[in-house]
């Protein structure tokens, strides 16, 4: 047997990881894909999506970031929201059409703090402490609907600068008080939520999204201090993200699609096209992603796993088949999750495992990152290559 066939076997071999039975190594990381009808339910594109990712051989679906509360919606067109209990049917038909192809589905829940319609009244360090329970206690109930509605797990979105970042990390968290001071009270609404989900689920498997790199906040070393304690609380697997959404491309590593970003985003759609034009050399600077683009959360990843012992899950520019043959085999991770790359192929893991692939289409040009801010998620590029004859019909 061939060291070639040997890492595939690492990689595509089922596994349980963070309580989850996984089909595989790669998993499909949170996207949101706005396709959520007015009232935050599945609509039947996003069925024919996560059909479509289910059959493409994922190992589980992480779902676009979910809100738990009205409150908690994005600004963003089309989310998903399980916010009420008349809702759980809906998710419960969504879950069913994934594991009817075979992957477990994760429901990754979010309130999106500052950054959505509850503005500056989510600010971390106006909240009061009633806020503070109002925020643990809708995490709770919307973990206990996913349960209800059949998740094989949930996933608290603690990355990217929204609320749950936003406490954790000492850029935004100025409080001195019970939520905030010192690493052990920024972690604790955070481990709160775990340990009351735990205490009415103690079979339902949680895993934590979070950053290990932000500019002037979450580093290597904070990141392992808030990791051993998640763990203490009872998590049971955590993905290792970076950056906050005030800096886009520090999350999503390429191109800096500005022309996109003055077709859609709403700072710059307004400014005359002579202004837009005069700004694009200082605009694409300052958005700039840094190096490195391709795995650029792996030695946080392994070193969080190395020091806190629990399941770990690298995401942020995982692209070609090597280097996930390369990251799983040398055990610095259990498993990897994609985003853009699934995108433009949502067969992507099947071709991988067929060795029909080995290196993914998605050329981080980022059009679909902000092309969601204004219509359902897509890949720009795949569209123009099917029209060009040279892409998948």
């Amino acid at each position: 047997m061939t060291d070639s066939n040997i890492n595939n076997q690492e990689i595509f071999n089922p596994k349980r990881i963070g309580g989850v039975n996984l089909r595989n190594s790669i998993l499909r990381a949170a996207t949101h894909e706005a396709l959520a009808d007015q009232d935050g339910k599945p609509t039947q594109r996003l069925h024919a999506m996560y059909r479509q990712l289910a059959k493409g051989g994922v190992g589980a679906i992480i779902t676009g970031f979910i809100s738990v509360s009205p409150l908690g919606k994005t600004t963003f067109p089309g989310m998903l929201m399980l916010d009420c209990d008349a809702k759980v049917d809906a998710f419960r038909q969504l879950v069913q059409t994934v594991h009817e192809h075979g992957a477990p589905i994760i429901a990754q829940l979010a309130h999106c703090g500052r950054h959505g319609v509850a503005g500056r009244d989510a600010c971390v360090n106006r909240m009061t402490s009633q806020h503070f329970l109002r925020i643990i206690n809708d995490f709770t109930a919307a973990a206990l609907r996913a349960q209800h509605a059949g998740f094989d797990a949930v996933e608290l979105h603690v990355a990217h600068g929204y609320l749950l970042s936003e406490i954790l990390s000492p850029r935004t968290n100025r409080r001195n008080d019970d939520f905030g001071g010192d690493p052990i009270r920024r972690a604790e609404t955070i481990c709160r939520i775990i340990r009351q989900v735990k205490a009415s689920a103690p079979c339902l498997p949680i895993w934590i999204k979070f950053n290990a790199q932000e500019k002037k906040g979450m580093n290597s070393q904070t990141a392992v201090e808030a990791a051993s304690l998640f763990k203490d609380a009872g998590v049971d697997a955590l993905e290792i993200s970076c950056g906050m959404s005030s800096e886009p491309f520090h999350i999503i590593r390429g191109d800096v699609p500005y022309d996109a970003i003055c077709h859609d985003v709403p700072l710059y759609n307004r400014l005359p096209r002579a202004l837009q034009r005069a700004l694009k050399p200082l605009a694409s600077r300052a958005l700039a992603s840094p190096l490195p683009i391709r795995m650029y959360n792996r030695d946080a990843a392994r070193a969080i796993k190395a020091a806190v012992q629990l399941p770990t899950i690298l995401v942020g520019g995982v692209h070609d088949l090597s280097e996930i043959q390369e990251v799983i085999t040398s055990r610095d991770v259990d498993a990897v999750s994609m985003c853009r790359p699934l995108i433009c192929e949502p067969n992507l893991v099947k071709k991988y495992q067929e060795q029909t692939q080995t290196t993914a289409k998605c050329r981080a040009c980022n059009r679909c990152i902000i092309g969601i801010l204004q219509r359902s998620l897509r890949c720009y590029h795949a569209r123009q290559s099917t029209k060009d004859g040279d892409g998948e019909k």
